[in-house]
């Protein structure tokens, strides 16, 4: 990870950290009213902002995969124009560059391969390189798909092209999920955030409706679980409308 990667994420952490240090403290004031309930409130949170990253590492890798598709069109074309693989590569950044920008993260990594071929480093070294620092499956077949091409003298514009379109097609089918289950998705947020919104409503309008629930260990048991349920239901609707293709 470079430098500005690495200032990215660090404010992505920070982003999501704050949040989830003000949803522990929106639960604390719905559910308890006890400063030491924010412990556990925030272990909780600890946990869910786990989950948010690797949400966020997903999301991110999705479209790396997405800006893969064009870097391999763009591939194809320079090598059916004859150009050798060492310098499609270049020509693949110049691209890149200009379709998607120059702080986009496959256009570094592109500028990256070419800076590295011009020290001798082949190309399928380097896109095994990126497969393994992004985690996308589609780099990594393409990685050893390349390889074994280099090896036996495949015919590589054919090999790319067909590369493009699988992932094209791939991209597509989850675009068409995605799509029909936006609905879903939305529902299943705004039934997560009914429960609270309406303890909020509650504790605005008429607190005294809600007082026994708090400062009593009855009342902070029935509380926890409701939590409890709150927190279950919420995980069950996400992995309903979450599809792994």
């Amino acid at each position: 990870m470079n430098l500005r990667g690495f200032i990215q994420h660090k404010k992505r952490w920070l982003l999501f950290l704050g949040e989830e240090i003000l949803l522990a403290a929106l639960l604390d004031f719905l559910f308890y009213k006890e400063f030491l309930a924010m412990i556990p409130l925030l272990a909780l949170a600890l946990f869910h902002l786990k989950q948010r990253l690797e949400g966020a590492e997903e999301d991110d890798r999705k479209q790396l995969e997405a800006d893969f598709r064009e870097a391999l069109n763009a591939m194809s074309v320079s090598l059916r124009a004859g150009t050798s693989l060492d310098h499609a590569v270049p020509e693949t950044a110049a691209v890149l560059s200009r379709v998607l920008g120059n702080e986009n993260q496959l256009t570094r990594e592109f500028y990256r391969m070419t800076e590295r071929l011009r020290v001798g480093i082949p190309v399928e070294k380097q896109f095994r390189d990126l497969a393994d620092r992004s985690g996308s499956r589609i780099i990594e077949n393409f990685s050893e798909v390349l390889t074994a091409a280099k090896r036996m003298g495949g015919n590589l514009p054919v090999i790319i092209r067909r590369t493009a379109e699988q992932i094209e097609l791939r991209l597509e089918t989850e675009e068409e999920i995605r799509t029909v289950l936006a609905a879903k998705a939305l529902e299943q947020k705004i039934m997560t955030a009914m429960p609270l919104g309406i303890l909020l409503y509650l504790q605005l309008t008429s607190p005294e409706y809600l007082s026994v629930l708090y400062h009593s260990i009855l009342g902070a048991g029935v509380m926890t679980a409701c939590l409890l349920v709150w927190i279950g239901s919420a995980l069950w609707g996400q992995k309903i409308v979450r599809v792994e293709i």
